[in-house]
């Protein structure tokens, strides 16, 4: 039997045992590391053209983390702005940077905007009329419309091909000096979209003008002599047109101007075409040449008589 005095040192030598296996120490939890956020954006340049905007677009890395004070700010707000929810609208011409920030978590990601000129696209001349009257001896300015409105660089010469007759000036203000007909041509040089062309017709102010040109028609091999009027108001409901050349040919050409219900009527400035006389390719030559070439009018009753030298109207003659 043991004695009381083995059995305490056994209870002492156990409980030694107990505390050196359990090491002594208590275990504690790993320190938890900071992660600091990172901001990247869709973009790192941006062109877009003045007057434009796009919206702006950003990544947190990771995306577990939200940032409650981000800010866009940008470097020039003449050129370029940015709203709070990262709207950019270009204002003009230039470079800006844009900058999407964070004071609390001293974070940023920036990008570059090139805001670029609108470019023209193309121009038209008297809302797209194709011919229109010009009184002589009165400076009037030739509408030009641009595509698009909006373009940045208006730049347009002009030239008349035939300044004896009509005149016009870097600014499209034309003078009509003498009866004919000219092509008036708004273009930019090196630039073959931009182009527009009209046919202007110098008139007394308040008299009836014709005048008449020749086009070449490439269908079925056929030319064509168009005979305009314009005026400050002329009604055409009938007519007859007949055509003389006195330049080695003598030929007789008619056309019928139809009856319509309504009156053709002719606004101040503008002409119309009222005919369309096929010739043969000996009489286009004829007429190209510089024949002297008699156009006699009949409207509504009333006969007028056109003298025309090569393509220009020199007289205008009521019957």
């Amino acid at each position: 039997m043991k004695s009381a005095s083995t059995i305490s040192f056994l209870h002492f030598f156990i409980a030694c045992v107990f505390v050196v296996g359990c090491g002594g120490e208590t275990d504690e939890p790993d320190p938890v590391e900071e992660v600091h956020p990172t901001l990247l954006l869709s973009e790192r340049d941006i062109n877009i053209l003045m007057e434009d905007s796009t919206l702006l677009r950003y990544t947190i890395l990771p995306d577990t983390i939200t940032i409650d004070d981000l800010k866009w700010t940008s470097s020039d707000e003449e050129v370029a702005t940015v709203s709070a929810t990262g709207l950019l609208r270009a204002l003009s011409i230039g470079t800006a940077t844009i900058k999407l920030s964070s004071e609390s978590e001293e974070v940023e990601a920036t990008l570059t905007v090139n805001v670029l000129p609108i470019p023209l696209s193309s121009v038209e001349i008297a809302g797209g009329d194709s011919v229109v009257v010009a009184f002589v001896n009165t400076e009037e300015s030739l509408d030009l419309a641009f595509l698009p409105e909006n373009a940045t660089d208006k730049s347009i010469q002009w030239r008349s091909s035939n300044t004896n007759v009509l005149s016009v000036d870097p600014t499209g203000k034309a003078l009509a000096k003498t009866l004919g007909y000219v092509f008036v041509e708004a273009y930019r040089e090196n630039d073959p979209w931009i182009y527009d062309a009209v046919t202007v017709i110098p008139a007394e102010e308040g008299q009836l003008v014709a005048a008449s040109f020749v086009n070449v028609v490439t269908f079925a091999g056929k030319y064509q002599y168009k005979v305009f009027l314009g005026s400050i108001d002329v009604p055409v409901t009938t007519g007859k047109i007949t055509l003389y050349s006195t330049n080695g040919f003598t030929f007789t050409i008619e056309a019928e101007i139809a009856a319509t219900t309504e009156a053709i009527d002719i606004a101040a400035n503008h002409a119309a075409q009222i005919a369309t006389l096929e010739v043969t390719e000996a009489e286009f030559n004829d007429l190209s040449l510089g024949a002297l070439v008699s156009v006699e009018i009949s409207l509504n009753g009333v006969d007028y008589h056109v003298m025309v030298n090569g393509n220009s109207v020199i007289r205008v003659v009521e019957k």
